[in-house]
């Protein structure tokens, strides 16, 4: 088996590569749970069925969940770990597009602490 730093650095938050895959795919469905929920607020008071109510309420806890453990990982950074997480933007775009000011390294490390933080909370 081949040594990876960037498993090594999870393995010390206590996630191992499955975990992150999983942590990585929940976060990759914010935008449509952001999507759903716009969409059903559009809708007019009590046309909701129980059911549908109960979803949607789940749905809001999935997007605090997201959106506190990157708030706990750095207030400043929440944005930018939620663009990276949830939409998959890349360092080279943060920073270059949207004004990211900090080293990569220095960023992944906090993106690593903000799957910690979601990890804990995340089953």
């Amino acid at each position: 088996m081949s040594f990876n730093k960037r498993q090594q650095r999870l393995a010390n938050y206590g996630i191992s590569r499955k975990r992150y895959k999983e942590l990585c795919a929940f976060c990759e469905q914010y935008p449509e749970w952001l999507t759903e929920i716009a969409s059903a607020s559009a809708l007019p008071p009590g046309s909701l069925s129980e059911h549908q109510a109960a979803r949607l309420a789940r749905l809001k806890e999935k997007v605090a969940m997201v959106e506190k453990a990157a708030q706990d990982t750095e207030a400043d950074l929440k944005g930018y770990l939620v663009l990276s997480a949830c939409y998959n933007c890349s360092y080279v775009y943060l920073h270059m597009c949207k004004g990211l000011a900090m080293s990569e390294r220095a960023f992944s490390d906090k993106r690593r602490l903000f799957f910690f933080h979601l990890s804990q909370m995340h089953y």
